[in-house]
């Protein structure tokens, strides 16, 4: 399906829904920010503290 998406010219629609969006990446990006930081202090990283601007979102569907 991936491979579909990227290389095919007839893209045909994903019927379940599963495309993820750049904001769904971002939030991918900044989970393995959060457990970096939280591996090297040994303490507990909320996202929220790493990016502000994404504080009002608890589950990845709720980005737009």
């Amino acid at each position: 399906m991936l491979q579909n998406q990227i290389f095919s010219k007839n893209q045909k629609k994903d019927i379940l829904n599963r495309d993820a969006g750049h904001e769904q990446g971002a939030a991918s990006i900044l989970i393995g920010i959060a457990a970096n930081e939280s591996m090297k202090t040994k303490k507990s990283v909320k996202i929220s503290n790493i990016c502000p601007q994404l504080n009002h979102a608890t589950f990845l569907n709720e980005l737009e």
